[in-house]
């Protein structure tokens, strides 16, 4: 993820895309059940928790807000950090937010504070693995935290050149993937070792593990990267997107991946994740996409970027 200021469209492609509206040649044709316009001005994070009932969205203004899906949204908004939420993930009864100030802080539910650490350096991306929040960081270092204090912090790669800018991790393999402004692609294995994986042609900005932590999907410039990580084998596939792809997913039960993309794009797609081809194709964000979020049972999918709206669609009455 580049740095937060720069992730708003530049001002002569925001121009651009107030005159042609935002890839308006790809609107796609699955409205979403739900649109909230009103609580963020920008986002580029959702999390779902564990049992596919609350999202959590944070936003540019420093605020998360959480959506019970069930029942009326958004539940709870509240103040979490000086400048970009650029970090969320469910862990337990909790919710652990990063931000561009630096700080990790685990809140209730109810956005009540419990712990809270300055890490010392904006954090970019933010995952729960096993117990522990691990964070990327604007320096280019990868760190562990143990939750629920933040205390035992493991330091486990270093890019350079920039921040990290995609995340991921496994919990069945406890694998963890990194993705660098220095084009550099670590997986993380055991909290310890790390290796660093084929480079692709162009800087990877998400990243996702297929359940089983065997395969490692990338998402950059218009297309997918695949490494199959027990064979050694990667490739570059070709996708319907016209922009950078910022968010991914693999989703088992529909066999697809979830992805949505920027700069010059805000398109919202299932992808063939053998071909790249568009399997489905959502209602795109009006302006840059910025995240794209798959509840766990796999019911529910929401998106956001830089219009500060959160899309939400029940995909068990949209998808056959």
């Amino acid at each position: 993820m580049a740095n937060p200021d720069s992730r708003a469209c530049p001002w002569l492609v925001t121009l651009a895309l107030l005159v042609s509206g935002c890839s308006v040649w790809q609107v796609g044709d699955v409205a979403p059940d739900y649109v909230d316009d009103s609580t963020h001005r920008g986002a580029e994070v959702l999390a779902f928790d564990d049992a596919s009932r609350t999202l959590a969205s944070g936003g540019w203004e420093g605020k998360i807000a959480t959506w019970t899906l069930d029942g009326d949204k958004p539940a709870r908004v509240w103040q979490a950090h000086d400048g970009f939420v650029l970090g969320l993930a469910f862990a337990g009864d909790g919710i652990v937010s990063g931000g561009q100030d630096g700080r990790l802080i685990l809140w209730s539910r109810e956005g009540e504070p419990r712990h809270s650490i300055d890490t010392g350096s904006g954090v970019w991306e933010l995952a729960v693995l096993n117990g522990r929040a691990i964070t990327g960081h604007y320096d280019g270092s990868v760190r562990a935290w143990k939750l629920p204090g933040f205390d035992d912090m493991q330091q486990l790669a270093q890019h350079s050149g920039g921040p990290v800018k995609a995340l991921a991790v496994e919990a069945q393999s406890a694998r963890i993937a990194s993705a660098g402004n220095d084009g550099r692609i670590f997986l993380i294995e055991d909290l310890r070792r790390h290796r660093e994986l084929e480079r692709p042609p162009t800087d990877a900005t998400s990243l996702g593990f297929v359940p089983g932590g065997k395969v490692l999907y990338g998402g950059g410039w218009l297309r997918v990267f695949r490494w199959d990580l027990d064979a050694g084998a990667f490739e570059t596939i070709s996708t319907p997107h016209w922009g950078t792809i910022a968010g991914l997913q693999y989703l088992p039960a529909h066999g697809v991946l979830a992805s949505i993309s920027r700069d010059n794009d805000s398109s919202v797609f299932f992808l063939d994740p053998l071909t790249g081809a568009g399997v489905r194709h959502f209602y795109r964000q009006s302006i840059c996409g910025g995240a794209v979020s798959v509840s766990p049972d796999e019911r529910y999918m929401a998106t956001t970027g830089d219009d500060g709206m959160v899309r939400i669609w029940d995909l068990t009455r949209k998808i056959d």
